[in-house]
């Protein structure tokens, strides 16, 4: 009876340990398995996944960073210039004057007309004012003609000047006369062997004319622009 229940024991402890070995070989996997799956290719990599960016500087990133300043420096000089000189007044040295033949009277009036040429090397200004007027007589004399005081003749007066007298231009004075025997004594004349105007600087220009100064001198105009220019 003991014996019976041993061999009973022994079978039933057998049977256990064959169960366990049996559990145990079905939780290990076969060798072949594992070679399987260590032998599979890498999972395919997704396509809908976007690549990193990199991130552009913006404006502001490029504003802030230092610029560098260049300053030009300017080449432009300020040249030096001379002031030209004024020409100098005309002086008798520089001037020739002759008297143009006497023209008909009209109204009892004459003109005399006197052109003064630049015979100079240089420009000359003749001053905007009469030029006195006196006769020489036959000692030599020179004697004083006034005028009326008027700045232009029964005929007028020459255009005025534009400009300094350069060296072989003519100028221009008009003289007015009265005509003879329209004066006291009727029958006097008054002529001269010479004529002389006078300038500002108190020289004075010779000239010959057979014009009459009996009735006085009607005016003188300032120095203008000759007709035979």
């Amino acid at each position: 009876m003991i014996l019976a229940v041993i061999s009973m024991v022994c079978a039933a402890c057998s049977n256990a340990s064959d169960s366990a070995a049996a559990t145990t070989q079905a939780s290990t996997p076969p060798s072949s398995s594992i070679s399987a799956s260590t032998n599979a290719p890498p999972p395919a990599q997704r396509t809908d996944v976007l690549p990193p960016t990199s991130t552009a500087p913006t404006a502001t990133d490029a504003d802030s960073s230092p610029t560098a300043t260049t300053t030009v420096a300017s080449t432009a000089s300020t040249m030096p210039t001379s002031a030209v000189a004024a020409p100098a007044a005309c002086t008798a040295s520089d001037l020739t004057a002759v008297a143009e033949p006497l023209g008909d009277s009209m109204m009892s009036n004459t003109k005399l007309v006197v052109d003064v040429t630049n015979t100079g090397s240089a420009p000359c200004a003749l001053a905007d004012t009469q030029p006195s007027l006196a006769g020489v007589d036959a000692d030599g004399n020179a004697v004083p003609l006034a005028s009326d005081g008027s700045a232009g003749t029964y005929f007028g007066a020459p255009p005025p000047l534009t400009g300094p007298l350069a060296p072989g231009e003519t100028a221009a004075v008009w003289i007015g006369g009265g005509q003879p025997g329209v004066c006291d004594p009727l029958d006097a004349t008054q002529t001269w062997p010479s004529m002389l105007l006078g300038l500002p600087d108190g020289t004075t220009i010779p000239f010959t004319t057979d014009f009459d100064t009996k009735c006085g001198i009607y005016g003188i105009t300032n120095f203008g622009t000759s007709a035979t220019q």
